[in-house]
């Protein structure tokens, strides 16, 4: 199958023996509806976002690919702050770090509904599988 991927899924389709497809996320919609490829990879959510929930009617259970919200400093500029400036970022970034993580799975939810509005179903694989997959 020819399948749309990043780098970050890439090995693991191959193994698979997929076809690797690369597109930009702006084109995973026309890709899918012409038949360029049959299916991709993508995090947990996202689908309604970009309208894919109403063609996509098959989906593989339990997702591998969870998409994680992190905040990323220059080692060199956080050397160059101060004790007090490091620690109130800490505090807030692990917040944030908590905080994102719950609001990341209400949009999956929100998305896994919309695709089962449109009728997509969802197909769970054995725990053998699942450790393989």
């Amino acid at each position: 199958m020819k399948i749309r991927s990043t780098g970050a899924y890439r090995a693991m389709l191959q193994a698979l023996g997929a076809t690797i497809v690369s597109t930009p996320p702006t084109e995973v919609y026309t890709a899918v509806q012409r038949g360029v490829v049959q299916g991709f990879g993508w995090p947990n959510l996202g689908l309604k976002s970009i309208g894919v929930h109403e063609i996509v009617k098959y989906r593989i259970d339990p997702p591998f690919y969870h998409l994680a919200n992190l905040l990323l400093i220059n080692l060199d500029k956080w050397k160059g702050l101060n004790k007090a400036q490091r620690d109130l970022l800490d505090k807030f970034g692990s917040s944030y770090e908590k905080g994102s993580a719950s609001e990341i799975e209400g949009y999956a939810r929100i998305d896994d509904a919309a695709f089962r509005k449109a009728g997509g179903q969802s197909f769970k694989l054995s725990a053998a599988g699942a450790k393989k997959y």
